[in-house]
């Protein structure tokens, strides 16, 4: 028999239907039905002939003989119709099933594997409930299956709550469901309770490994408090000898991102210590975020580190060195790097965010024509323009005054987002063309897309224009219109031009009442052009004021 199987395996999982009933046949000569072994292999020669119904169809061949198939059948039935997309129709045999009384654990547990996806995770929930109410029992599987459905997809609460139904029901939680509970932590970033289950598991006897430590310290890391995940990662450090590169990413990353460089510079040189050097991925993060406080030469140094260690710097880690350069307002080096990108060998595949960051920093550094040659040179290179580089593209010819080819470039843009309305309202006003980009904004307001409605950037270059020349009542208008009619909250900034706007039309005290109110709603003027504006204020105000 073992031989017989054995060949009938071979066959299924080349999707020969016939070989393998020929071979049934051969097998059951004198017994009334085929062992359910010789069934499965039907079976799966039907699901890879890509035949999942037909599949289906050996188990109602069974009923017809007056026997019911073993439920692991109709358990791996399901997993053939899951593969093929068919979850409904297994749900629908597992109903129809529950209605004679002859569904079994195993079914459930076949399909709570399933409902992994992300889309169908309250199938798996449902599931169990549907178990409770016709009194089947779960077993060990059961809960694993569950487990593996709530931590794919991070819904923490759940796993949670069925590692404590597991206990309850009298099965010894072991590691295996820790660290799939830690998992569902860690998509959710709740590091206070990963903290509190990695306690639990070490009270209960259960040893973590490598990995249940690596979880919960990514989870504590993503939740933000980096100081109790490095904690946790000296004591991995105290006690395990061989720890890999992803134990110390998570902490290094958070690290960086919360901007504490020596810290994370001092727990590379303990990595190390331990013949650990970190790989592409940690330069790329430390570039970034020396780019966030503009510190272009350290971002330099790092690159400059990276290349010797022997990496390769991907599009990603360049694109990051743009952004520093671009940050800082450097153009010239940002347009030397991208040069060099684009004559890398072998070469590099640009895209449209490394031509619209240069572009930026060329409009940023008040040289438009470049940012204008720049985006000619991105369409040269078959590189496809999207709403990022246009809309960029728009704010420097409003920059040049060229608004009629702005109008001409945005009218070509099939499906616009606030940022390329925005841009082609900046060029209107930065052009002396008001009542032009008063009807943009209207239309803004009066459309029925949620998404492209005015926002604080829309209202601010208005109010922004409006104390430029002086009219104070128009930058009230709009200060009103977008604090009070549409309820976006006003940002320093709007603050500022609305006080430049007083200042300039003779209001000393609308000025400083105006730095009242931000001072009372916990708003901090940092900037040097809003210090200057408040001092004029105080100077030409009476004492009493």
């Amino acid at each position: 028999m073992d031989d017989l199987l054995q060949a009938m395996r071979i066959r299924a999982n080349a999707g020969d239907v016939r070989g393998v009933r020929g071979l049934m046949r051969m097998g059951c000569r004198g017994t009334a039905r085929a062992p359910p072994a010789m069934l499965f292999e039907l079976m799966i020669a039907y699901r890879n002939r890509r035949k999942p119904l037909a599949a289906i169809s050996v188990l109602r061949e069974v009923n017809s003989t007056d026997s019911d198939p073993e439920p692991w059948l109709y358990a791996e039935g399901y997993k053939i119709l899951g593969q093929a997309g068919l979850l409904e129709k297994a749900m629908a045999m597992l109903r129809a099933r529950l209605k004679s009384g002859k569904a079994a654990v195993d079914e459930f547990n076949a399909l709570i594997s399933i409902s992994r996806k992300a889309d169908t995770r309250v199938n798996a929930w449902q599931l169990h409930e549907e178990m409770k109410k016709h009194k089947i029992s779960g077993n060990r599987s059961t809960f694993a299956a569950l487990l593996s459905c709530y931590a794919e997809n991070g819904d923490v609460a759940r796993a949670s709550r069925t590692l404590d139904e597991m206990k309850s029901e009298g099965y010894e939680a072991r590691l295996i469901e820790y660290s799939l509970v830690l998992k569902a932590c860690i998509k959710s970033k709740e590091g206070e309770l990963a903290l509190k289950h990695f306690r639990n598991m070490i009270s209960e006897g259960i040893s973590p490994d490598i990995i249940a430590f690596n979880s919960v310290i990514a989870s504590i890391s993503k939740s933000g408090d980096v100081d109790k995940a490095h904690e946790l990662l000296q004591l991995l450090m105290q006690q395990e000898e061989n720890l890999g590169y992803d134990s110390f990413a998570p902490v290094l990353v958070q690290l960086l991102d919360k901007g504490r460089f020596s810290d994370a510079a001092e727990l590379v040189e303990r990595m190390k210590e331990r013949n650990l050097y970190p790989d592409e991925a940690y330069f790329k993060c430390l570039i970034s975020n020396y780019s966030k406080v503009n510190r272009v030469e350290d971002a330099e140094r790092t690159l400059k580190e990276m290349i010797f260690r022997g990496y390769k710097p991907t599009v990603r880690t360049l694109t990051a060195m743009l952004n520093a350069y671009a940050r800082a307002t450097q153009f010239p080096k940002a347009l030397s790097l991208l040069k060099e990108m684009q004559e890398m060998t072998p070469a590099i595949e640009l895209d449209e965010r490394c031509f619209t960051i240069v572009m930026t920093s060329a409009i940023k550094s008040r040289r438009p024509e470049d940012a204008v040659r720049l985006f000619d040179e991105m369409i040269v290179a078959g590189i496809p323009k999207g709403n990022s580089s246009t809309s960029t593209l728009i704010r420097a010819l409003g920059m040049m005054k060229e608004v009629d080819r702005a109008e001409r470039v945005f009218s070509a843009i099939a499906r616009p987002d606030l940022y390329c309305y925005n841009e082609l309202i900046f060029a209107y006003l930065i052009c002396g063309k008001r009542k032009d980009a008063v009807h943009v904004l209207e239309k803004l307001r009066k459309g029925q897309n949620v998404y492209l409605k005015p926002n604080g950037i829309t209202y601010g270059m208005f109010i922004r224009n409006s104390a430029l020349r002086g009219e104070v009542r128009e930058a009230k208008d709009m200060f009103y219109q977008m604090t009070v009619v549409d309820k976006i909250k006003a940002s320093p900034r709007a603050y500022t031009s609305l006080v430049e706007a007083c200042v300039k039309s003779g209001d000393l005290k609308g000025a400083l009442d105006l730095l009242e109110e931000m001072k009372s709603k916990g708003l901090q003027a940092t900037d040097e052009s809003f210090v200057r504006l408040r001092e004029a204020a105080l100077q030409n105000s009476n004492a009493s004021l």
